[in-house]
């Protein structure tokens, strides 16, 4: 039985990233002690929470979403606001939720891949549901809005809480990440979700058709193919074979697919990005080409995540 005793570390941060100069002032850092280990945490809310705040009748009426965005493994809390090109924050503002950030430990989740016995024995559901509890408990959070996404290990790793404990969250989004194989049989949500799947076809570290995640030669464990995760959960959600399809193209050799399935009360959407690399569309290009693949420029990856769980 782990030890579940968290301990929160309240400071102020001033800047995450110099090279994009984020100037948003409205967030708080903390550290969450879990298992006897200390991780970084960063909140940001909107400026229209501080509105609310002088008002405490009005604190206690008007509730906000919660948005938690993972960062791809070795990444950091900041990752996801650099991939994003600083979108996340302008996204908060326009529709004003809470955008959790936490950190994994040693840069990494435990998503169930189980390639690395250290990072296995960490409970990182756990962790997740201790962060969302912190924050219901210390802001004025909507219980029926909370929503979880990531990047590759990140995505990965919404998938595995999806698994188990989707009554945590009403949705969940992944981006160049497909479900863990270990998780498919194990994998019993106790309801049903909201789904955003993003993935390219010429992903070099996840691919797509399935098998081996590698990145730089070395082996991660196996995920099953994008299809094969799709399905998975258009059975849990009790969706139709119909879908609606629409196409995009900004760019040469790049186009993305867009597929909507009709559901019993969910929905779940589905961007398949031709030729797409290990990327976050519309984002930062983090790496070369010849490393990642092509990140598409035929929409912007958070906002259309954002949109979804929101709309």
């Amino acid at each position: 039985m782990w030890n579940n005793k968290v301990l929160i570390l309240f400071s102020i941060i001033s800047c995450f990233s110099p090279k994009l100069h984020f100037t948003d002032q409205n967030y708080f850092w903390f550290e969450m002690e879990y298992q006897n280990i200390k991780r970084k945490n960063v909140i940001y809310y909107p400026s229209f929470y501080e509105k609310v705040n002088k008002n405490i009748i009005n604190q206690k009426i008007h509730t906000f979403p919660l948005i938690i965005s993972l960062h791809g493994g070795g990444g950091s809390f900041d990752s996801n606001l650099i991939l994003s090109k600083g979108r996340l924050l302008e996204l908060k503002e326009r529709y004003n939720f809470f955008l959790l950030l936490p950190e994994g430990y040693k840069n990494q989740w435990n998503d169930g891949r189980n390639f690395d016995p250290q990072i296995h024995s960490l409970d990182d559901v756990g962790y997740l549901k201790a962060l969302i509890k912190y924050t219901i408990e210390n802001f004025p959070i909507n219980r029926d809005k909370i929503f979880i996404f990531g990047i590759s290990n990140g995505g990965m790793m919404s998938f595995r809480f999806a698994c188990e404990s989707a009554e945590w969250i009403e949705g969940f989004a992944s981006i160049a990440a497909t479900m863990p194989k270990n998780l498919k049989n194990q994998c019993k949500p106790h309801k049903k979700l909201n789904i955003l799947l993003i993935h390219g076809t010429k992903d070099p570290f996840v691919p797509f058709e399935g098998g081996l995640v590698k990145v730089i030669n070395r082996q991660r464990g196996e995920v099953l193919s994008i299809e094969e995760s799709l399905q998975f959960w258009l059975n849990k959600n009790q969706c139709s074979k119909t879908e609606r399809i629409k196409t995009i193209q900004k760019e040469k050799e790049i186009f993305t697919e867009i597929f909507e399935y009709e559901c019993y009360e969910k929905k779940i959407k589905f961007f398949k990005i031709h030729n797409g690399g290990h990327t976050w569309p519309g984002g930062y290009q983090y790496l070369p080409e010849w490393l990642i693949g092509k990140t598409s420029k035929d929409f912007f990856a958070d906002e259309e995540i954002i949109q979804f769980f929101l709309k």
